[in-house]
């Protein structure tokens, strides 16, 4: 179970144990309801969970409030109508994708708990992933969770979901007027340059992968905005961009680094695969980290925590990021009709900083050259 992942699960189970209280006292329309403190003590939870399952079930129109009073609705209490939606991501082994987002198990745990269907559908790409959109349009599904690649135009698709009402929730990428589901990135980057600070660098240096994205872009500018506020003048302008695939120009980068900004202690990374192939790129050449420069990532992925040296990150709860949308998905389906409900979500999940070895205190003095314990550490490793 992840962070803020036990509320939403007794959120959908108290929607079903009220369901189920209501059948076996045989409850009919117009007969009135317990108080919400009764229902507390009764499933053991607390009154905010029973307040948003019972919403739940007014939403739905089973239940109707009167003041402070709680009645069964007019319309028949029964099991609701069978739902499925369409839960597409991209495949986790597919080329260099080591994160596993956790988007079909929780499409699962939170279904189950729902009693709503739902496919799963994973893609090698873009192009692949609009062929199942697509098939999800003529399929008539009752909804979409999507978590798309990043590198792909889904805009004329999406459009064309929405202007047929079939509620849709994007995960990661947030591409405009539609719900979505993603990582704070502002949030995690104050967080890493706020532990760089503590740390006492004060010259700090960014490294980024291709900024077409949102999320890169977003987290770029947040680096550029914090670091003028949180270090050296010249710091908001260290900002290296690499094609990620091109091992070559990351060994200019740092090459660029030691010759021209010696004074820098840190080097920030878009991602957390940027920051190992960062570490790596800096022990090839002599530089010891974090003896000599400290380097920090932001995603999570496992293979952070078993690089050359294990990575000081934030980490995303994508387990948890995959609950909300597809909860988000199926209130929104079963509350068509509630006028105040249709405005457009955008739930942003703040990360959790996780140190590790890839980070230290700020040398004393500015970096001149490998160290000897740097040497040693390339010896050790030929």
């Amino acid at each position: 179970m992840t962070p803020g992942s036990p509320s939403l699960f007794q959120y959908q189970d108290t929607v079903g144990r009220l369901r189920l209280y209501i059948e076996e006292q045989k409850l009919r329309h117009g007969d009135r309801l317990p108080p919400e403190r009764k229902f507390a003590e009764l499933f053991g939870v607390g009154r905010p969970t029973v307040n948003k399952a019972i919403a739940c079930l007014i939403a739905e129109g089973f239940l109707r409030r009167d003041g402070y009073k709680l009645y069964v609705a007019g319309s028949p209490l029964t099991a609701p109508k069978a739902t499925h939606i369409g839960v597409l991501c991209p495949h986790p082994l597919h080329k260099k994708q080591r994160i596993f987002h956790n988007l079909v198990e929780a499409a699962h745990d939170v279904c189950h708990l729902a009693k709503v269907g739902f496919t799963p559908m994973l893609s090698v790409d873009g192009p692949q992933q609009q062929e199942q959109l697509l098939e999800m349009l003529k399929l008539k599904t009752d909804g979409i969770v999507i978590w798309p690649h990043p590198d792909h135009d889904y805009m004329e698709t999406f459009k064309r979901i929405t202007e047929r009402n079939i509620p849709l929730v994007v995960n990661d990428c947030n591409w405009g007027p539609f719900d979505y589901v993603g990582v704070d990135n502002f949030a995690g980057i104050q967080t890493i340059l706020e532990h760089l600070a503590k740390q006492g660098h004060l010259h700090i240096a960014y490294v980024t992968k291709d900024m077409s994205y949102p999320n890169v872009e977003q987290r770029c500018e947040a680096y550029r905005y914090l670091a003028a506020r949180m270090f050296s003048e010249s710091s908001p302008g260290r900002i290296y961009q690499i094609p990620i695939e091109s091992e070559e120009s990351l060994q200019e980068i740092i090459k660029k680094i030691q010759r021209k900004d010696k004074e820098v202690t840190a080097i920030c990374c878009s991602h957390d695969m940027v920051a190992i192939e960062v570490i790596r790129t800096c022990l090839q050449q002599g530089i010891d980290v974090p003896e000599q420069i400290s380097v920090t990532g932001f995603d999570g992925i496992e293979a952070g925590e078993t690089c050359h040296r294990p990575l000081t990150t934030v980490c995303q709860d994508f387990y948890q990021m995959g609950l909300l949308a597809v909860d988000l998905l199926i209130r929104r389906i079963r509350m068509k009709h509630i006028r105040h409900a249709a405005q457009i979500q955008q739930i942003r999940v703040i990360p959790h900083l996780v140190v590790r070895s890839s980070t230290t205190r700020s040398p004393q003095k500015p970096r001149r050259g490998p160290t000897a314990k740097a040497s040693k550490h390339n010896q050790h490793r030929r």
